[in-house]
């Protein structure tokens, strides 16, 4: 075995040391003893290869001997891999951009050869990379009252900036935290001014994007239409869905905003958002959105046990079509209906008696206004579904087609 003098290199951890021949063979510190040092392959557990080695002095010198074979190929670029995954470690901690763990690697691939970027996969340092990011930047609190107190801290204002870094996103926290009213506020300068000028807002809250920490009920956005573009202008981590708390939401936004005076308000079929906005916006109008008038009849339907009859009848989708017509049609849309349920008819096998008086009782209480047309549809509905499985199953029991249901 020949002997090689001994090379170190700074391990990956802290404090740790790689040692080497300069042959492409790699060894961590195994068993010190009196005259020598016993060494094992670095991937010894990533690679099980069972590769060894010594050191041991020789006139004063330090040198290096392989003894067991290495099963592991050769790596001459393992001192070029260490430097650049310490530099990209460090850009990472110093990072205060706001920067995706994946962009930074990204940019940083960029710069290095191409046999040495191909090294540096998002699985391997994604963990890295987070870790030194997330050390410049103290613990999540618990609450979101706290969550606001840390962004109004001077050293936060760094990751508040836009990406231009010429704005601070960060507006404040606002509510009573035993009221459960607290909300925290994100949006630009720019943006607040362009929340002025818009006469048409639309408002949403989303649950699935919400943080696990701090604990909030919801983000809630506003967005608008800009040259053609759905725009976000701004996003709140809101404590609860309460009245309440919309409310104190919506007052401070006219604060940060005092020429907020929209003309139009859409929003989903949520009471409380309705009724604060009315209070805060009495001039706007509220306008409920069509989309989510299509998912409250499907959480219905689905709640009814109905979601099959739901998605295949025309009936119900020709209703909520119903959502772009205008308000002088909606009586022509009555008469339609009190004629459709007035001329109700089917196969002999449907015409039962009890079925009949049904849709009778139903076209007199549409016609009397007692109930609405969406009301009657879906009666309507369940009457000829019930009729049509009621004769499959007398065709399953019997075998027979006979009318005499």
């Amino acid at each position: 075995m020949d002997v090689l003098d001994v090379l170190t290199l700074p391990g990956e951890r802290v404090d740790s040391t790689i040692f080497h021949g300069g042959d492409g063979y790699y060894y961590h510190v195994r068993e010190v003893r009196p005259r020598r040092v016993r060494l094992k392959c670095r991937h010894l557990v990533k690679h099980q290869c069972e590769g060894t080695g010594c050191m041991f002095f020789v006139d004063g010198q330090l040198k290096l001997q392989h003894l067991q074979p290495h099963s592991c190929p050769r790596d001459h670029m393992l001192s070029e891999d260490i430097l650049a995954r310490r530099t990209v470690v460090q850009e990472a901690k110093s990072s205060t951009s706001g920067q995706s763990v994946r962009k930074i690697l990204r940019d940083f691939k960029l710069r290095l050869q191409p046999e040495l970027a191909c090294r540096f996969t998002v699985a391997r340092m994604h963990s890295a990379l987070h870790n030194a990011r997330s050390s410049n930047y103290p613990k999540l609190p618990k609450t979101l009252i706290y969550l606001g107190v840390l962004l109004g801290l001077p050293n936060m204002r760094p990751i508040c900036t836009s990406l231009d870094g010429t704005d601070y996103v960060f507006q404040g926290v606002v509510g009573l935290q035993g009221a459960k009213t607290v909300s925290v506020v994100f949006a630009s300068g720019r943006m607040l001014q362009l929340l002025q000028s818009q006469p048409n807002l639309h408002m949403d809250g989303t649950f699935k994007k919400r943080p696990r920490k701090p604990k909030c009920r919801q983000i809630f956005n506003i967005v608008t239409n800009h040259g053609g573009t759905v725009v976000a202008i701004v996003r709140v981590l809101m404590q609860s869905r309460s009245e309440n708390a919309y409310f104190t939401l919506f007052e401070f936004l006219k604060r940060l905003a005092p020429g907020l005076n929209p003309e139009r308000i859409h929003c989903d079929f949520e009471r409380a958002t309705i009724n604060a906005l009315r209070r805060v916006f009495p001039d706007a109008d509220i306008v409920a959105c069509l989309w989510h008038f299509g998912v409250c009849i499907g959480r219905k339907a689905t709640k009814l046990e109905l979601a099959a009859l739901a998605n295949s009848n025309d009936l119900i989708h020709n209703f909520i079509r119903c959502g772009f017509i205008q308000l002088e049609h909606l009586s022509r849309c009555d008469d339609n209906a009190v004629h459709h349920g007035c001329a109700v008819q089917g196969p002999p096998r449907w015409r039962t008696l009890s079925n009949n008086r049904r849709v009778q009782r139903l076209t007199n209480l549409l016609v009397k206004d007692e109930i609405t047309p969406i009301r009657f549809v879906h009666e309507i509905s369940t009457v000829n579904e019930g009729a049509l499985n009621h004769g499959m199953r007398r065709d399953v029991d019997s075998g027979s087609d006979s009318d005499d249901d």
